[in-house]
């Protein structure tokens, strides 16, 4: 946006009370968590907070810092803050929250961690002779923009925002430093950020990106002190990021070494595809910054695998357009600040674009650490469209201030007002997005319904809702309402086919579950054949992702039922028998099994082969008498065994 002071060398830096007023908009953070802050756990949340063996009363503290036994990430200090929450400040709140304490002391805790870090962005834009609006809407657009309620809402998203706080803490140390004690602090932050969250690691590309341009300001278009000639600049610059780089390659090797069993292909299946489809990804990026109408809690993204796919080019027409005219439309001394603020918003987003494949190829929390690096290239651009339109007459482009021989003053600048009342315009409208967004996550199943309907071919968004409408389907069947529990069910069908067939499924980590679920009800729907097709892929995911032997005993049962269903009794017997091979005690399995063996001696009877008849009679008497008795098919079996006289 365009803002007030520092317009020529000789100007001096806007003064300090007018750049505090910058501060304001952060105090309408609290709209983020308004509508949600005292809601009960996600169910994303459970298992990797609610249930998770360290965060639990007595556990020890010390545990924390080491390897976690069930999870793929190193983030101890996240950890630490969890279970300060739990034992801290959730009785705190238990007079206000009651039972949901804890969630709400993580959501209350992450918002005055995400205000924190605004403010670590506005002293870091400031100390680069950011005017007052600049450094206001970079801050408020981090804080306020709908996109930040992910990390905010959302209590597994804590490490998000603890290392984009830490994170900025160290840039704004690193960009104030001078000495080398200034500059191990900044390192020491750093090393927090990564302990918060390994994808902190972005943020070194974004010091080296800032080294790298010859430390812009964001003033007058000088150069930072320290910047030098660059024959001198370059060994001083290596010698300050060398830390950084340090502990990035390090925790790059951690993180490698401890997500190499959930690492997936690249989008496409190579990298050259996933730099092709990053392209589409961050033109999502930038569309959500700007309108934030389609921010999902999951996104439908399909791979882009040549350069004869139109999409590419489009996506990477828009992307270099857009980028490219922001750097224009800033006044030619800021173009290098507005070339490093997209380097901050692409550097900062580099450990999740998907050059390594990850189970998500977009998610709003990406963006985190790099939305800061966006607004500020697009307040740049606004503020030399600005000082263009002050110099045709709009407005006086310089503060008012005494003539230089004791004359009249000059004509009274509008510049800063009408900055700040931009900034303030933005500020209200992305607080009003995010009041409506931050309610989804109060209920989990209005959250992944929403992104359900926004991203109706992202299998995650899809496949989440399925569990929440499953739950819901058995609340109400369980209260009677069995036509409603029934109308649920059908939406499950709906959106598990919806699932499967979105582009992203291959990437989704429970293919058996979801198959094997989608199957079950094309069998209540009398579908068999479809049943045994999914129950099949249930066998197959991609990229050789595990089957548990519980999936795989479900999957022969499945194929069993369905084969029964299709008059073949013989291949039912055989998938039965191989679940009972898996699970010898399965109650669906032994009763399958007795119905197959009762339709073989059917067909012997009919064929005048009468011991063939009487031996399938009596191995299906004895698979009848093998279903456990609680089991819940026991009385179906029990009806069979009088049927047939015993």
């Amino acid at each position: 946006m365009p803002e007030d002071g520092a317009l020529a060398p000789a100007l001096p830096r806007p003064a300090g009370r007018r750049a505090a007023w910058g501060l304001l908009p952060l105090l309408l953070a609290p709209v983020l968590v308004w509508r949600c802050w005292d809601a009960p756990f996600s169910r994303y949340d459970d298992a990797q907070v609610f249930h998770d063996p360290l965060l639990q009363p007595g556990a020890s503290w010390a545990g924390l810092w080491g390897a976690h036994p069930q999870q793929f990430f190193y983030y101890p200090l996240t950890m630490l803050g969890w279970r300060v929450d739990r034992e801290v400040l959730a009785p705190l709140l238990e007079p206000l929250a009651g039972e949901h304490a804890w969630p709400a002391a993580i959501r209350l805790h992450s918002l005055l961690l995400h205000v924190l870090g605004g403010l670590f962005v506005w002293l870091a834009l400031r100390r680069l002779r950011a005017g007052a609006a600049l450094a206001a809407f970079a801050a408020a657009g981090f804080v306020l923009h709908p996109t930040a309620c992910e990390s905010v809402c959302w209590a597994i998203e804590r490490k998000n925002v603890l290392a984009g706080t830490l994170g900025f803490l160290a840039l704004w140390l690193y960009v104030r430093a001078a000495c080398p004690r200034g500059h191990a602090l900044a390192a020491l932050a750093f090393l927090a950020a990564l302990l918060a969250k390994a994808s902190a690691l972005g943020l070194f590309a974004v010091a080296a990106a800032w080294e790298l341009l010859g430390r812009p300001s964001l003033g007058a278009g000088e150069a930072e002190p320290g910047a030098g000639a660059p024959a001198r600049a370059w060994p001083r610059a290596l010698a300050r990021l060398a830390p950084w780089a340090a502990l990035s390659a390090c925790f790059a090797w951690l993180g490698y070494r401890l997500q190499a069993a959930a690492i997936l292909p690249p989008p496409g299946g190579s990298v050259f595809t996933a730099i092709l489809t990053d392209h589409h990804v961050l033109r999502r990026y930038i569309e959500n910054f700007l309108w934030p109408a389609g921010a999902s809690a999951f996104y439908g993204i399909d791979p882009i695998r040549s350069l004869g796919d139109a999409h590419f080019w489009l996506d990477a027409a828009f992307v270099y357009g857009f980028a490219a005219a922001t750097i224009l439309f800033s006044r030619p001394a800021d173009r290098r600040a507005a070339a490093f603020g997209w380097l901050w918003f692409a550097g900062a987003m580099a450990p999740t674009l998907n050059l390594v494949g990850i189970t998500f190829v977009m998610q709003d929390r990406y963006a985190y650490l790099g939305a800061p690096g966006f607004w500020l290239a697009l307040g740049l651009a606004a503020r030399g469209l600005f000082a263009r339109w002050a110099a045709r007459g709009g407005a006086s482009p310089l503060p008012s201030r005494e003539g230089a021989e004791g004359g009249p003053k000059a004509k009274p600048s509008l510049q800063a007002p009408l900055a700040l009342a931009a900034v303030a315009v933005f500020a209200l409208f992305w607080a009003w997005a995010s009041l409506q967004r931050g309610g989804l996550f109060a209920e989990t199943g209005l959250l992944f319904a929403d992104a359900a309907a926004k991203e109706p071919r992202s299998a995650y968004a899809n496949l989440f809702l399925v569990g929440d409408l499953r739950a819901e389907a058995e609340r109400l069947y369980l209260a009677g309402e069995k036509d409603a529990a029934a109308a649920r069910l059908a939406r499950c069908r709906v959106h598990l086919e919806r699932g499967v067939a979105a582009p992203d499924f291959e990437r989704y980590l429970a293919q058996p579950e979801a198959r094997l679920q989608l199957a079950r009800l094309y069998l209540d729907a009398g579908r068999a054949e479809e049943a045994a097709a999914q129950a099949r892929a249930a066998l197959a995911p991609s990229f050789d992702l595990p089957v548990s032997e519980a999936e795989r005993r479900e999957a022969a049962t499945l194929q069993g039922r369905a084969a029964l269903r299709l008059g073949r009794p013989d291949e039912a017997l055989a998938q039965f028998n191989r679940a009972l091979q898996l699970s010898p005690d399965d109650a669906e399995s032994h009763l399958g099994a007795a119905k197959a063996l009762l339709s073989l001696r059917d067909f012997f009877a009919a064929r005048q082969a009468p011991e063939q008849a009487a031996e399938m009679r009596r191995q299906a008497l004895e698979a009848l008498r093998r279903v456990p008795k609680d089991a819940w098919s026991v009385e179906e079996a029990r009806e069979l065994l009088r049927h047939e006289g015993e």
